[in-house]
């Protein structure tokens, strides 16, 4: 096994415990948040964030697979939402659409070939960045949002 298929796998499991975890926070979506302190997010929040967040990272992906050395801009995930309108979705369908995300993206893991992971772009405030990183950052951005959110349920 590679370096590469390793790093793919364990990112695998990470995004597929993420996948069970959103989907039991679902089956709670119909009771009420605590209420949010200063400077802290609702669910609604959360999720829209998520929502939006990682699809900007997995187009990141995509474009580096496609065409190595890709230029990849910045885009802030909040005028992205907002164009999107995500904040007017009810939470159970963004949950729909972050676990669809999360089962398309460990496919398109199990998929990568050999090197894959590091194939880098240009981000154009980052400077240069590997799918390997990109997807360490959605694995570990997830999984932090989750927790938030499991807290909020709590």
């Amino acid at each position: 096994m590679t370096a590469n298929s390793e790093s793919a796998t364990i990112a695998i499991q990470h995004l597929s415990g993420a996948f069970s975890r959103l989907h039991a926070i679902a089956s709670l979506l119909n009771d009420p948040d605590r209420q949010p302190g200063d400077n802290e997010w609702a669910t609604q929040d959360v999720l829209v964030h998520l929502v939006a967040s990682n699809e900007i990272l997995i187009s990141r992906v995509k474009q580096i697979l496609v065409r190595g050395d890709a230029p990849l801009p910045g885009f802030d995930e909040r005028n992205w939402a907002l164009v999107c309108g995500y904040a007017e979705l009810p939470a159970s369908e963004l949950v729909s659409r972050i676990e669809n995300a999360l089962l398309e993206r460990i496919r398109l893991l199990a998929l990568l070939p050999t090197g894959a992971l590091e194939r880098t772009g240009v981000h154009e405030t980052h400077g240069r960045v590997s799918v390997g990183q990109i997807v360490d950052g959605i694995v570990t951005h997830t999984d932090e949002h989750i927790e938030q959110i499991e807290a909020i349920r709590r």
